[in-house]
């Protein structure tokens, strides 16, 4: 037969036992959704990124493109309306010319808070150059002067 005290006994490691268990799961479901969550912004931060360096180059490539015409202008100037961050943190957009053409250069578009790096080549045909320059992210304007350079620049 069982005595009295030994029912308690029964009670409270029952209840240790489920408390225990739920504290471990829980846990785990936080430790699992913070994983989650900081994958899911970085990849968030990189398709961002990889818009910008496209959206950049494509606005050079028009620079390049209406300065070519017929009755192409003696200055250029295209602002775009670039976001000031991505996945809430400051971007810097990096040109630099390739070593084989200053026509070439590489757009690098870098948030260093959160370690993403993505690249856009592009290509002019009218300037002779594409200047180098290192800004920061946000509203950028990429001006043409007839026979000279194209720059990128804070609008």
């Amino acid at each position: 037969m069982i005595r009295d005290s030994e029912r308690a006994v029964s009670s409270a490691v029952t209840y240790t036992m489920v408390v225990l268990i739920t504290v471990t799961l829980t846990g785990g479901l936080v430790i699992g959704a913070d994983a989650l969550i900081s994958n899911q912004r970085e990849q968030a931060s990189q398709d961002q990124l990889i818009v910008v360096g496209e959206r950049l180059a494509g606005s050079i490539t028009t620079v390049d493109q209406l300065a070519a015409t017929e009755s192409g202008p003696a200055e250029l100037t295209v602002t775009r309306d670039l976001p000031d961050r991505v996945a809430g943190e400051q971007y810097r957009v990096r040109i630099v010319q390739s070593p084989s053409s200053a026509q070439t250069a590489t757009i690098y578009v870098h948030a260093r808070d959160i370690g993403v790096n993505e690249s856009t080549a592009v290509t002019v045909s009218t300037a002779d150059e594409i200047e180098e320059t290192t800004i920061n992210g946000g509203p950028l304007q990429v001006t043409y002067t007839a026979g000279d350079n194209v720059r990128v620049e804070r609008a």
